[in-house]
């Protein structure tokens, strides 16, 4: 719905490529017709794309921008992923003195502005990535990471790990998790 909301808002947008794995190989395909509604999508006949370039070749952050996540944030993930309804819980407790933790949202600014989950803050994912985020972070306290879905936390937390926050967590499903199960007041997006 999002992606048809976009595309259908600009009378000059039009979809121009699916990318998938088939069988092991990538294939991209191309539209070739303007999609302005869900029902330019049934039926829909894409071919082939004869010069194949592929949208990780156009985009320098695909993989964030597709929600796909590394194996190493994979990996990071496997055992330090919390839900929601547990952080709701560690925050009462940290609010009341039982637990101390640092909660940090890694979105970018704009989607900081947009909603939140209180008592973070906010060093974009970025900052990791190039590591200035490390001399922002208690050594004292356990970290908490969280983002809109938990893709950019997951690879965030990565690095934490890599860096020996070995009690570092992430929030499975992010802020939409949140507002969708804690707090349905806060806008989504």
């Amino acid at each position: 719905k999002e992606l048809l909301a976009k595309i259908t808002a600009n009378p000059q947008s039009r979809l121009i490529g699916l990318c998938w794995m088939d069988g092991g190989s990538r294939n991209v395909y191309n539209t070739k017709k303007p999609v302005r509604s869900v029902e330019d999508l049934k039926g829909l006949k894409i071919r082939k794309d004869p010069e194949g370039v592929l949208p990780t070749e156009l985009l320098d952050d695909y993989e964030a921008f597709c929600g796909a996540i590394s194996d190493e944030a994979a990996e990071a993930a496997a055992d330090s992923t919390i839900s929601v309804t547990t952080l709701d819980g560690w925050l009462k407790e940290r609010n009341d003195g039982g637990r101390d933790f640092e909660l940090i949202d890694v979105r970018e600014p704009g989607e900081y502005e947009i909603n939140r989950i209180p008592g973070s803050v906010l060093i974009p994912k970025g900052e990791f990535l190039n590591g200035n985020a490390l001399e922002k972070l208690p050594s004292d306290k356990q970290i908490v990471l969280h983002c809109k879905s938990g893709v950019r936390s997951a690879e965030a937390l990565a690095v934490l790990k890599g860096a020996g926050y070995s009690d570092a967590v992430h929030v499975g499903g992010g802020v939409v998790a949140w507002v969708n199960q804690i707090d349905p007041s806060q806008p989504s997006y």
